[in-house]
């Protein structure tokens, strides 16, 4: 899906632990195969408190996020050429998990006029075309899984972007052979994805994410907080193809005080852990 989000944020608790509840009843693991069935997992309602949980309650989150994208998509975008398209017209991009469309602003600002997503949630549609039309982003919608981009040939994008999605896909290296097999030779994938806190300076952190990984998973549609997708993008790309800085998106952030006067951590601290990117598929690939 689009991104994940934080299923034990304080404001966001009690429609987490209704949503995990509940699925839980009615989730199940599909094999290998069957990733077209993603929706199916979920009962619909379930879906839509996904898609509006993810529209409102992570707004602030997309704002910690901003400069760090702003940043991603300048470096990533603002020299790569249209080659896909045969040089005559613009940038052939491809974003994996659209979601409500947050990322479309950047992928304007940085030249981008069309744009294919793969997007399983069915909810997310109405948001993310709504978006699209403000930001004058033409946007065609397929509605898939990134283990299975099969409405798209060898070598036809010039650009895959995917933020927040890699958590919540059944194989990563399915999903990153896919992008790998679309790009075209020197067509890059941005990425940018919560990771599994550092063993040696976040280690309770890390613990808590194991802890809570369960409850994520049912409540955020599958979303996985012991995230370790870059060892997986460095094998398929080649480790010399691929630029990547660590972060904390909560950094500079402060929680609210509690009892006592005791200092909370911020919101969506479980998410703070980052890494970003870009992969460049690299020429006789």
């Amino acid at each position: 899906p689009g991104s994940c989000s934080c299923a034990v944020c304080r404001r966001n608790l009690a429609l987490a632990l209704g949503l995990g509840v509940s699925a839980a009843v009615g989730w199940r693991a599909f094999g290998p195969g069957q990733e077209g069935s993603w929706a199916a997992r979920w009962p619909r309602w379930y879906l839509a408190g996904f898609a509006r949980q993810m529209r409102n309650g992570m707004a602030d989150f997309e704002v910690w996020l901003a400069p760090r994208k702003e940043a991603l998509f300048r470096e990533g975008v603002s020299d790569l050429q249209p080659v896909a398209s045969g040089g005559g017209g613009g940038l052939r991009a491809l974003e994996l998990g659209m979601g409500a469309g947050t990322n479309f602003r950047y992928l304007r600002a940085a030249g981008v006029n069309e744009l294919t997503a793969v997007e399983p949630n069915p909810e997310f549609a109405d948001m993310a075309l709504a978006r699209a039309a403000e930001e004058g982003l033409q946007l065609t919608v397929h509605d898939g899984v990134a283990e299975n981009l099969r409405m798209l040939p060898d070598n036809s994008v010039d650009l895959v972007v995917a933020t927040m999605v890699l958590c919540s896909v059944d194989s990563q290296r399915k999903a990153i052979e896919e992008v790998h097999r679309c790009l075209r030779p020197g067509g890059r994938y941005l990425f940018m994805e919560h990771v599994h806190a550092d063993v040696e300076r976040q280690w309770g952190l890390r613990q808590l994410q194991g802890m809570l990984n369960s409850l994520q998973q049912m409540s955020s549609a599958g979303c996985r907080l012991a995230n370790e997708p870059l060892p997986v993008i460095s094998s398929v790309f080649g480790a010399g193809n691929v630029r990547s800085e660590a972060f904390s998106a909560d950094e500079g952030h402060v929680g609210p005080r509690g009892p006592l006067g005791v200092q909370l951590p911020p919101p969506h601290f479980l998410l703070a852990p980052h890494v970003m990117g870009v992969a460049t598929k690299s020429y006789g690939a």
